[in-house]
């Protein structure tokens, strides 16, 4: 499966959206399918060998992309964002502006890669709070007395 990391985003010279290059990888057989479907299309990393794909900014940096073919075209799968608009959508049409505002949280937390919920955060940072100071590493560790 090819798959596609975030290396830097650019203004396009026309103006227009941001855009972004993303570092392919795969297996070799993949890689040079790739390569040859890509024609004029085809860029690569500043090494020469590393290749590039274009696409839209993602939401989540850090994330690994999958890398679909369709209509003899490569492209960078973001169905989990059509996925969560029409979550978002479907909440407020069933629901209402309040359900589909908080779905829209949730799904923008997914997306954006927090992977740490409000309550476990709160939870952690409680923890860290009433912990003890760690000991004195110069000093001789002392014993209780009873």
């Amino acid at each position: 499966m090819l798959t596609a990391k975030f290396r830097n985003a650019y203004s396009p010279k026309s103006g227009g959206i941001k855009r972004a290059w993303y570092v392919v990888s795969g297996s070799s057989a993949e890689l040079e399918a790739y390569k040859a479907a890509q024609g004029s299309y085809l860029a690569f990393d500043e090494d020469g060998v590393t290749p590039l794909i274009n696409s839209d900014c993602p939401l989540d940096e850090e994330a690994t992309y999958k890398i679909k073919f369709r209509y003899e075209r490569y492209y960078v799968d973001f169905s989990n964002v059509t996925a969560a608009a029409g979550a978002i959508e479907n909440a407020e049409k069933r629901g209402n502006a309040l359900l589909a505002g908080e779905v829209a949280k949730q799904a923008a937390s997914r997306l954006m890669g927090t992977t740490v919920t409000p309550s476990a955060s709160s939870a952690l940072q409680a923890a860290v709070a009433i912990a003890p100071e760690p000991a004195a590493l110069d000093q001789p560790i002392a014993t209780s007395k009873k």
